[in-house]
């Protein structure tokens, strides 16, 4: 069978994934904002500017970026791109492996290990620590992390001194005996909104724990790439995961509801555009890695 041709739109890390897990698609060539990045090429695919799409004969253009928003609105306002057209792939083909991460059990036992360490270290320097997005979604629905996910998310209300909670975090990490890397998140604004660490090691595949501050603005907490409604997380619910104790926002369920709609179907393609009501596009994120 004949294969599609498209254009992806994004060369950055995003639609380098894409390219390397999709067997899909026929990719003609690759858009970008970036006009550093016109006139090189990808996997031998050559990257444009938009405006020069129009230079193509595809079938598709396939978003491979977390920024849905602003480039649909460009796709659809400023270059007159019908919107059956537009394509929004499953957020797991832009991620670096597409694989059932914490279906892998070792991989899953070093997780609950860090679930385990961390909550030991929240609680005990009373951090107010929620579970959140599909870590949560996994513990409550399933009872354990979804397998095809592959990372940890965690929310942090942000009351304390950013610094020293960073030198705290990083020590409890080092008792896991895994060297880790650490992604900073910033904004000029806020300052620190977020870390990621980037935990890897020989029997396990790699993947995320991602820690973002829940800061306040008005009625609502902003995080790096979403806004959350503050009164779920006015008190922790008790979760558990085996023997290890864990806090959800409150009450549970409700929040889930208001995250996913019917989080209680399981859904495993899920895109930028359809995953959840709290996303909210980056702006002025300026990250920096660490060891």
């Amino acid at each position: 069978m004949k294969k599609p041709n498209v254009i992806v739109f994004g060369a950055s890390k995003a639609g380098q994934n894409f390219l390397k897990n999709q067997d899909e698609y026929h990719v003609l060539a690759i858009a970008d904002n970036d006009s550093n990045k016109h006139n090189n090429y990808l996997d031998n695919i050559p990257i444009i500017s938009p405006n020069q799409m129009s230079n193509y004969q595809y079938e598709y253009i396939i978003i491979a970026s977390m920024f849905i928003e602003g480039i649909t609105k460009q796709l659809l306002e400023d270059l007159s791109i019908d919107k059956e057209k537009i394509v929004y792939v499953p957020k797991r083909l832009l991620k670096i492996e597409d694989r059932e991460i914490f279906g892998h059990f070792e991989t899953k036992k070093l997780a609950h290990r860090y679930l385990e360490l961390l909550g030991e270290f929240f609680q005990k320097n009373e951090y107010k620590c929620f579970l959140n997005f599909g870590t949560l979604l996994g513990i409550v629905r399933d009872g354990d992390l979804i397998p095809w996910d592959d990372d940890i998310d965690l929310a942090v209300i942000k009351d304390f001194d950013e610094e020293q909670f960073l030198v705290n975090l990083k020590e409890v990490c080092k008792q896991s005996g895994i060297e880790v890397e650490y992604l900073i998140k910033n904004k000029p604004e806020l300052g620190l909104v977020g870390l990621d660490i980037l935990v890897s090691s020989p029997n396990t595949y790699s993947f995320t724990i991602s820690v973002d501050l829940l800061i306040e603005d008005g009625e609502h907490y902003c995080l790096p790439i979403d806004i959350v409604p503050k009164k779920y997380f006015k008190k922790q619910q008790k979760l558990q995961l085996g023997n290890i104790e864990l806090f959800g926002p409150s009450p549970v369920e409700e929040y889930l509801t208001y995250v996913y709609r019917d989080w209680k179907v399981v859904k495993k393609d899920v895109t930028y555009e359809n995953n959840t009501t709290t996303y909210n596009e980056p702006e002025n994120l300026v990250l920096h890695k660490e060891v």
